[in-house]
């Protein structure tokens, strides 16, 4: 299913838990950013940045489609990236993906 809402406040929620430092880097999400020459802080520094205009939509997750996911689309370092995330049920900021936006 997909949405044209975020499920997930950018300011209020995201941008927090980074703060916090309550957030989930997946291996392959790292591996993905550092193929683009991306570091984990500027990664942090990427999604700090990211405005409701970069907002695109909200997509379920495949395997469960009760977990929404919001997907932003911004070019950072002269490269369009294509940002997916959730927040967990323990409240933590979960990158899933972190990657070059083929669609730009």
């Amino acid at each position: 299913m997909r949405k044209c809402i975020s499920d997930y406040d950018l300011i209020i929620a995201v941008k927090e838990l980074i703060k916090q430092k309550k957030f989930v880097h997946t291996y392959g999400v790292t591996k993905q950013a550092h193929n683009l020459g991306f570091s984990q802080t500027e990664v942090n520094d990427a999604i700090l940045n990211l405005e409701k205009e970069n907002f695109y939509h909200s997509i379920t997750e495949n395997i469960n489609h009760r977990i929404w996911q919001d997907v932003y689309k911004k070019v950072i370092k002269k490269i369009p990236i294509y940002i997916k995330f959730q927040i967990t049920d323990d409240q933590e900021f979960l990158l899933r993906t972190f990657k070059k936006d083929e669609s730009s």
